[in-house]
């Protein structure tokens, strides 16, 4: 394996829960594939950075991430964590369904295009002060669908002469699913059915700077 080969390919970072070191390496058994590249140089290192999508798939201690080449050969590679640093990544899904059921809750369906790794969400409702509780779901066919936080609440507070304040962030159990569902329900005095204005999704998690053997010498 030569310096411009390993440096100009890309190079795919694999995760399994569990895995046999003495069985060989096979990439097809892997639940987890994300491609990345190794920066070009002159060092016998090259540096790449984990995205927060293999962030988030991967163990705790990262001692299930392998690194293959074009052929599907294992490449060798130290981390170095001491350039981990925190990343956000934003979310824009699409609003498929609004809808508002017997208990006067309104609902919102998310689509996100396809499956995407998620841990936070925020729900953005129309009004000045309010504590209203939401219930998220998740589901890969907009069929069935699965509780991912069964209540949590959003708040506002301020009106008139006073700058309003919202508090409508989430935390979610790390997913994957390519639908949500939000549903808020209005509080005990509340008429009307909520008005859901606008929802964001987001994944926070660290990135971690991988060091990849350019060459490997015996």
């Amino acid at each position: 394996m030569t310096k411009s080969t390993i440096s100009a390919i890309a190079v795919s970072a694999f995760m399994f829960g569990m895995v046999s070191i003495a069985c060989g390496f096979d990439s097809e058994k892997w639940k987890y594939r994300a491609t990345v590249t190794i920066e070009s140089g002159t060092d016998k290192y090259g540096r790449l950075i984990l995205t927060p999508d293999v962030y988030n798939a991967a163990r705790p201690d990262l001692g299930d991430i392998r690194l293959t080449d074009s052929s599907g050969k294992q490449v060798a590679y130290i981390i170095a964590r001491p350039q981990d640093r925190t990343e956000r990544q934003q979310y824009k899904p699409s609003v498929i369904n609004r809808s508002t059921n017997a208990e006067n809750a309104a609902t919102v369906t998310l689509d996100f295009g396809q499956k995407v790794v998620k841990n936070s969400i925020e729900v953005i409702t129309k009004g000045d002060n309010f504590r209203r509780m939401v219930k998220i779901e998740g589901s890969n066919d907009n069929t069935e669908f699965f509780t991912l936080v069964k209540r949590a609440y959003v708040f506002a507070v301020g009106q008139d002469k006073h700058p309003r304040q919202q508090l409508s962030g989430v935390g979610l159990p790390t997913n994957d699913y390519r639908y949500l569902r939000i549903t808020v329900w209005p509080m005990p005095d509340e008429k009307n059915s909520p008005v859901i204005e606008e929802v964001k999704s987001s994944t926070a998690k660290m990135a971690v700077l991988l060091k990849s053997f350019k060459s490997i010498r015996h």
